[in-house]
């Protein structure tokens, strides 16, 4: 029973993983130019530093764990437990942060059953044309937070829910610190309620604060080729003032809805 560190010492290697490998919180240096192919195993709870690896993945191979260093590939989300209508999908998602260098793809369409989804500091996702589906009533906030230099390309996002009345995507610099963030071939998509009424918030833009004037400017909102239906308000931009707080957008560019109030 020797460890993954133990076993995996030589460069330029292809290394099979069959089994599940707790790291136990501790670090692991993979040597330089190896390929981790995943074939039924894990590897979890702790760091791994890679130097020009490649991540051959399968479902479910990676969680709780840090990847730092230089990835040569795309991670899939399945690889880290996100995927179809699995009821983790909230939780893996929302622990993204923890592979801030590396871009994720979307393999298959996801559902998730609770709001609230954060996609965090430096997270890209590409979303390959997949949907991203919501079934739940409510959020404290919005179905999608998006965080701090955060990019999401190519996915279309849907409210399945009839009274859900909140935005599908904010991004707001008081609550989740937001200055700049990337959205490309984006579409966002509400629905009816019982009276055939559109409810929800497209895109909501809040640069608001009260306290700190070098902590909540949004300083770059690229957004191109976004189309918004089905809502009853487009895309909201608003800025509560009171002499600490602005907005400035670099460029919007090609953005369709089917209602749009600002």
């Amino acid at each position: 029973d020797k460890t993954l560190a133990e076993q995996m010492t030589r460069t330029n290697t292809i290394y099979e993983i069959r089994y599940d490998f707790d790291l136990g919180g501790s670090l692991f240096n993979i040597p330089e130019g190896c390929t981790l192919k995943f074939i039924g195993g894990s590897v979890k709870n702790g760091t791994i530093v890679c130097s020009n690896t490649t991540i051959d993945g399968c479902v479910s191979c990676i969680s709780n764990l840090i990847i730092q260093g230089v990835v040569v590939n795309n991670i899939k989300l399945s690889w880290v437990g996100v995927f179809g209508n699995n009821s983790e999908n909230k939780t893996n998602f929302n622990s993204l942060v923890n592979y801030s260098s590396i871009i994720f793809e979307v393999d298959s369409d996801i559902t998730f059953s609770d709001g609230d989804v954060v996609l965090k500091n430096n997270v890209t996702i590409i979303g390959n044309g997949h949907i991203i589906s919501f079934t739940c009533n409510d959020a404290s906030n919005a179905l999608i937070i998006l965080s701090d230099r955060c990019r999401l390309d190519n996915v279309k996002i849907s409210s399945q829910s009839e009274n859900y009345a909140k935005p599908i995507l904010l991004a707001d610099t008081e609550f989740n610190k937001v200055h700049t963030f990337w959205l490309s071939k984006i579409v966002i998509s509400g629905k009816y309620n019982a009276e055939g009424i559109y409810n929800s918030i497209g895109l909501r833009i809040s640069a608001s604060n009260y306290k700190d004037n070098s902590q909540n400017y949004i300083t770059g909102c690229f957004i191109r080729d976004l189309r918004i239906e089905f809502v009853k308000i487009g895309v909201e931009i608003s800025c509560v003032n009171q002499n600490y707080s602005t907005a400035d957008f670099a460029w919007l560019n090609e953005i369709h809805t089917s209602s749009m109030y600002i």
